[in-house]
């Protein structure tokens, strides 16, 4: 196991926009530690996917958010962040 104080990114190299940093640190992560998959619970536009899927082209990536617009109404679990459903568009940047 690698504790998170012992990375040294700085000779990891990712593409993309400056934008999305933490889909930019995820990426380089998955680049460094040579991860074969990864599995993102939330996809929401898909921007991270995206990165890591064009960064990490030897793993093997999965995705996970509700089916359809309106999904966020008959989920049983307390969803705490309601304003990412007021855009609707999952997967659109991934896609």
């Amino acid at each position: 196991m690698v504790e998170i104080g012992q990375l040294d990114l700085k000779d990891t190299v990712v593409k993309g926009t400056l934008d999305n940093l933490d889909g930019m640190i995820v990426s380089a992560l998955c680049r460094f530690l040579k991860c074969k998959t990864f599995f993102e619970i939330g996809t929401y536009l898909g921007e991270t996917t995206l990165l890591v899927a064009r960064n990490n082209l030897d793993t093997q990536v999965f995705t996970l958010d509700l089916l359809f617009q309106g999904s966020q109404q008959k989920v049983k679990l307390e969803l705490t962040d309601r304003y990412l459903f007021q855009r609707w568009g999952r997967d659109t940047s991934f896609a």
